[in-house]
């Protein structure tokens, strides 16, 4: 492999969450890519720290069943077009491309420079993967997406560390690049985006980074109202949720109370024609 920093080295304070999902994913997944990498960091390294956390506490759990939820969204895409294009944005060192590859997919990771590297580095090559090292928020990688094929943009355990206004003006330029594509995100409520703040969401020692934005089901209606007409606007379940808490995230979002305080994970597809403008005005 090549000469990158070790991974606790290379990556900020938001990006070592990157090292703490594949840490638990390694663990809890079937995921065999994912182990690889881990027990080569290790070599590199030293065992991962108590910071990864070694039990299972209730919030690896639901970050393992959010990765299984977007695997399924992926797969299900994949059955109905074979020849998709997927998006990922904020990729991290997260392997889901060999967890769900059907052998003709093609896959664009758009992640920050450093963490490109270690991907590169860690990574297992294939002439199906193509890195785009730039900010999500920055519009190279928008030029560099096809929108001849059918097309899923991902992001995964990223919107809630952008800011309202970062959220809106990207999905705006997807909506105008990409008309009659989808986009999948899952957001956080907004005591999980108080508790950040406050420094009290922790899996063993590791902390979660502050959020800065929150968005539960009961709040896609205001969602839709500020994208162009015609798009649609849909929460997505987790219909395979287990655990203790599998009840709340499976049916939390059909209460009227409950449903403002659950997570939600969202499906945006654009219009075919997009409108000239918005009512958020662009």
């Amino acid at each position: 492999m090549g000469q990158a920093p070790p991974p606790g080295d290379a990556l900020s304070s938001v990006g070592l969450t990157a090292l703490w999902a594949l840490h638990h994913r390694s663990l809890h997944l079937q995921d065999p890519v994912a182990e690889r990498v881990l027990l080569e960091i290790r070599r590199r390294q030293g065992p991962v720290g108590p910071s990864m956390g070694r039990r299972t506490p209730t919030m690896a759990h639901y970050f393992t069943q959010r990765a299984r939820l977007f695997d399924a969204e992926i797969r299900l895409f994949l059955s109905r077009h074979p020849d998709a294009v997927i998006v990922t944005l904020g990729e991290g060192l997260d392997t889901q491309f060999w967890r769900v590859d059907d052998g003709r997919l093609r896959w664009i990771g758009v992640d920050m420079p450093e963490v490109i590297r270690l991907r590169r580095d860690l990574m297992p090559p294939s002439d199906r993967i193509t890195h785009v090292a730039c900010s999500v928020l920055d519009s190279d990688w928008i030029r560099e997406v096809p929108d001849d094929r059918p097309l899923l943009i991902t992001a995964q355990g990223l919107f809630m560390y952008l800011r309202p206004r970062q959220i809106m003006d990207l999905l705006h330029a997807c909506a105008r690049r990409y008309p009659g594509h989808t986009v999948l995100f899952d957001t956080a409520p907004w005591w999980f985006v108080g508790l950040s703040r406050l420094g009290g969401l922790r899996c063993g020692g590791f902390r979660i980074p502050s959020m800065s934005s929150s968005l539960s089901p009961r709040g896609l209606a205001r969602l839709r109202s500020r994208l162009p007409a015609g798009t649609t606007v849909a929460h997505v379940p987790a219909r395979h949720s287990s655990g203790p808490f599998r009840l709340f995230h499976r049916h939390g979002h059909r209460v009227p109370l409950v449903g403002t305080c659950v997570p939600a994970t969202v499906r945006v597809t654009f219009p075919r024609q997009p409108a000239a403008a918005s009512v958020d005005g662009h």
